[in-house]
């Protein structure tokens, strides 16, 4: 019975349950969902990086420096939806540990 066991095994069965619950979810992978998610990630950082471009050319005035910040802005939207792209398709290969 849980409440006869002492205090301090407790945590090692919470930690056993969730070995055991991450064992049978591995096995029930949706790759339809995987997919939606991964486009909507993709999607979202698009729409952000449109969002922020317009931003930046109407309130940076210096042309190198506007032309300079777009850049940055879009390349760090590409590593922010390839690293989301990845977290879901590790998520949904059941690597998530």
């Amino acid at each position: 019975s849980p409440s006869r066991l002492p205090a301090t095994c407790r945590p090692y069965r919470a930690a056993r349950r969730r070995r055991q619950s991450r064992a049978r979810v591995r096995g029930k992978a949706r790759p339809l969902n995987a997919l939606v998610v991964a486009l909507f990630v993709l999607v979202s950082s698009l729409h952000s990086q449109l969002g922020l471009q317009v931003v930046i050319e109407d309130y940076v005035h210096d042309p190198r420096v506007q032309r300079t910040a777009v850049r940055l802005a879009g390349f760090a939207h590409v590593v922010i939806a390839a690293a989301g792209v990845l977290a879901v398709i590790r998520v949904a290969g059941g690597g998530a540990t």
